[in-house]
């Protein structure tokens, strides 16, 4: 039977990883209002939303200005790491409208930066042996000479943080770099908006050895929810956000992921991000996800994990609810992205067609096609067949 919740959830951003949060949320009897920028989004034709707020400017502003309607507190639950960002410098003036789950303000802006992760992990390394890849920081243009120098190639080079700036001038979430002329030139595409960047050491592997472990926190830093997966592959490949993914069994990840955000005193939703080393096995801590979900999320519920709620609960104050896992595992599948990534590798004689259609075989969860949401998906149909009418001159136009 589905519990029946007054208190709202407030997500902060209708995208793909927004859409997966409210579904979750909803599922399981949560009100939900959407934030959300472009109205003609097919996110935003969740039918979990019970209210949308159009976001035409700060989203502080808006958070305070709606804050006031409510005589019990929302919970506010981040999508993006923009909102993450913007909700922790305003923590305590927020806090006063909504239920936020989320550490002191400077444990977010140290973690969230790519940067002060890398520093902390290392402080820790010894205490928990932490698996770290080599990683060299430019702050300037003039560092570069000396990164070069000391830098194993091939290596990934990727902004501390994202910034506006950075994705205006073309940057991606990162590059695989196979010399040193590589990285000069990739450097100086961007190095007048973003000259402070990571440069990492790569570890080898396709897609499929990037693995992940989601967490939801509670007050005391421990783990309400934990779930291990992996994914199959990433758009753009290498080096991008998933596009396919599955659910593994990694105790490893979980002690590790488990460990690492109990030192830092981490509250809320989470996950880290590793790639394991398919010459020994190893894994490597790659990144962190701070407090908020991941595209994850959503392979996540499917499984039994329903991390957005079990956070949602914890920010109520209401007990912990297990849920039984599954009969069989699901997978999770971006079907456009995934589409591509698949050309990609068929393309380069890594991937056949039967192989790729075996690997996203059902049970799966798709992004956007669900049964009980069908909106989002058949948006995006409709654009899609629109779009092919207009490549074979039948007319027609996008909305």
């Amino acid at each position: 039977m589905i519990e029946t919740h007054q208190t709202p959830a407030i997500v902060t951003s209708m995208n793909i990883n927004g859409l997966a949060v409210a579904r979750v949320l909803g599922r399981h009897g949560v009100p939900v209002i959407g934030i959300h920028e472009n109205r003609t989004d097919p996110e935003t034709l969740c039918g979990f939303l019970d209210e949308l707020w159009h976001r035409d400017g700060s989203l502080i502003e808006l958070l305070m200005h709606q804050g006031t309607k409510f005589a019990d507190r929302p919970v506010l639950v981040p999508i993006t790491d923009e909102a993450v960002r913007v909700i922790a410098e305003h923590l305590e003036d927020l806090r006063s409208h909504y239920r936020v789950s989320m550490p002191e303000p400077s444990t977010v802006q140290r973690l969230i930066d790519k940067q002060g992760f890398d520093e902390w992990a290392r402080e820790l390394e010894g205490d928990l042996s932490l698996p770290l890849p080599r990683t060299w920081i430019v702050e300037c243009p003039e560092d570069l000479d000396e990164v070069a120098a000391s830098a194993t190639f091939p290596c990934i080079l990727k902004p501390p943080e994202k910034s506006a700036a950075f994705e205006l001038a073309g940057g991606k979430k990162a590059y695989v770099l196979e010399d040193v002329a590589v990285l000069r030139s990739v450097y100086e595409q961007f190095r007048e908006v973003q000259p402070r960047v990571i440069v990492q050491q790569y570890i080898p592997g396709g897609d499929d050895e990037v693995y992940f472990c989601l967490l939801a926190c509670g007050e005391d830093h421990e783990p309400l929810a934990t779930f291990t997966g992996r994914k199959l592959r990433q758009w753009r490949p290498h080096c991008g956000g998933t596009a396919s993914a599955e659910p593994v069994d990694e105790p490893q990840l979980t002690e590790l992921t488990t460990a690492f955000f109990r030192r830092v005193g981490m509250v809320g939703a989470c996950s880290m991000e590793f790639k394991r080393d398919p010459r020994d096995g190893a894994f490597y801590l790659i990144e962190p996800t701070v407090c908020r979900t991941d595209w994850q999320n959503g392979l996540a519920d499917a499984n039994g994990a329903p991390i957005a709620y079990v956070a949602y609960r914890a920010a109520l104050g209401l007990p912990t609810i297990g849920k039984p896992k599954p009969w069989l595992r699901r997978r999770w599948v971006e079907f456009g992205t995934d589409r591509l990534a698949a050309h990609y590798y068929r393309e380069r004689g890594e991937l056949g067609r039967l192989a790729w259609l075996w690997s996203i075989r059902p049970p799966v969860r798709g992004a956007y096609f669900a049964l009980d949401d069908l909106k989002p998906f058949l948006r995006i149909l409709r654009r899609t067949l629109r779009r092919v009418r207009q490549k074979v001159g039948l007319g027609g136009t996008e909305s």
